[in-house]
């Protein structure tokens, strides 16, 4: 209830009706060390429902470390089983867009540029699926202990070179990529940013570069320099940054953590 009012951005009258309601029952068994750390304000009646609306907002590794200071490795196990592999398996063909039902697309690539950049691009469906209907590894070999300057503009280079290939193969087949999102981690992080900021000049996609960070310094509402946004709901190639002339560096950053316990 609770997230489908923040969607709606229609404040949360009806979750914390429901929550007065049931408050005996939602509080048992849980404890705070200060009962009366909380603000009517902002929308609370109690300690423990700000806590649980922090730690529902920041996810449990981060609520662990930061409010409990009892950090956790929070692995959990996939079974995979020929079912679930085939539930994943789409019937579309490579580069084959669906007929209906496209919300967005977009490529993303992976560096590991003493080897190779992994691309895929993805079509991503209004019922909340998305299929990979390309995919590449690209050759390349940039090493990393080359002079800073050097390493720059070779990988600036080449991804103008691979954002070229991209849009001509989506142009071959009818369809537009709408956002790039490129690896800007470590060495990456001048050249991809300083390319996303010309990449429309350059190769005609719009492009964001993506950096993770460890569960316990992530934050699901930090604010990033592509769009004014939480994370969560923030769309590469945001359409009003685009419109800005010179509008300067794009990034994001997502949880890494979580998406290495997932895979």
């Amino acid at each position: 209830m609770w997230d489908e009012e923040n969607v709606a951005d229609t404040g949360h009258s009806e979750s914390l009706a429901f929550y007065k309601e049931h408050k005996d029952e939602m509080d048992s068994g849980s404890d705070v060390f200060n009962p009366t750390r909380y603000s009517e304000k902002d929308g609370h009646i109690s300690a423990i429902q700000k806590l649980l609306e922090i730690q529902h907002t920041l996810g449990e590794s981060v609520f662990m470390s930061e409010y409990q200071m009892s950090p956790q490795q929070l692995q959990f196990a996939l079974p995979i089983t020929p079912k679930l592999v085939a539930s994943r398996v789409s019937n579309l063909k490579e580069l084959e867009i669906p007929s209906e039902g496209v919300q967005y697309i977009c490529a993303a690539s992976d560096l590991n540029l003493a080897k190779y950049i992994t691309t895929v691009i993805m079509v991503f469906m209004r019922n909340q699926t998305a299929h990979v209907i390309w995919r590449k590894f690209k050759k390349c070999k940039i090493p990393a202990n080359i002079p800073e300057h050097d390493y720059y503009q070779r990988l600036y280079n080449l991804l103008g070179e691979h954002g070229r290939e991209l849009k001509k193969i989506a142009d071959e087949h009818g369809f537009k990529i709408q956002g790039w999102s490129i690896d800007c981690g470590g060495n990456n992080w001048n050249a991809v940013l300083d390319f996303a900021k010309n990449s429309i000049r350059i190769c005609g996609l719009p492009c964001c570069g993506f950096a993770g960070k460890a569960s316990h310094v992530y934050r699901s509402f930090m604010r990033s320099r592509l769009k004014e946004d939480v994370n969560r709901t923030l769309l590469c190639g945001d359409e009003d940054e685009r419109k800005k002339s010179g509008s300067g560096r794009k990034y994001n950053y997502f949880d890494s953590d979580m998406y290495h316990e997932q895979a």
